[in-house]
């Protein structure tokens, strides 16, 4: 099977997978980003430019190398590319730009993110579709064509 038929047979439940993962990765980011704000007023510019580059960073490097963030592997999803195989820091990175826009709690929260889940055919959010990838559970990895003895 490949990534977009085993999406594709995901029922509405898989919003909520996501939706537990991302609650998951917030906590860590805000645990994480706890660790470097500073009270003084002088270094708020500095905190602005830590907060993007920590966020990016974590989302580029932890989805673009392992496949998954914190909060996917306490879950149980993995990212990965249109051959099954994990997507790169280059697709996460334009995964991470949108998700500026769909994630945004400013603007109605990860309703434009979960919206897209919910209805489009393969699952995938606006990022997902731009990039080139799909959110798996780790279970249906095994059905992966060409899954015996590939690293995922």
């Amino acid at each position: 099977m490949t990534p977009q038929q085993i999406a594709s047979g995901y029922d509405r439940g898989i919003v909520w997978s996501r939706w537990s993962a991302t609650v998951v990765d917030v906590v860590a980011l805000v645990a994480l980003l706890g660790l470097f704000w500073f009270p003084r007023a002088s270094e708020q510019d500095a905190r602005a430019d830590l907060f993007f580059a920590l966020v990016g960073g974590y989302y580029v490097l932890l989805e673009g190398l392992l496949g998954a963030t914190l909060g996917k592997l306490l879950v149980g999803l993995r990212i990965v590319d249109s051959a099954g195989h994990r997507p790169g820091v280059h697709r996460i990175f334009i995964r991470t730009l949108l998700r500026l826009i769909e994630v945004n709690p400013v603007a109605a929260g990860g309703l434009p993110a979960g919206l897209f889940v919910l209805y489009t055919k393969d699952r995938q959010r606006l990022g997902d579709i731009l990039a080139g990838t799909y959110v798996l559970r780790v279970r249906d990895l095994a059905k992966l064509d060409g899954s015996k003895g590939k690293e995922r």
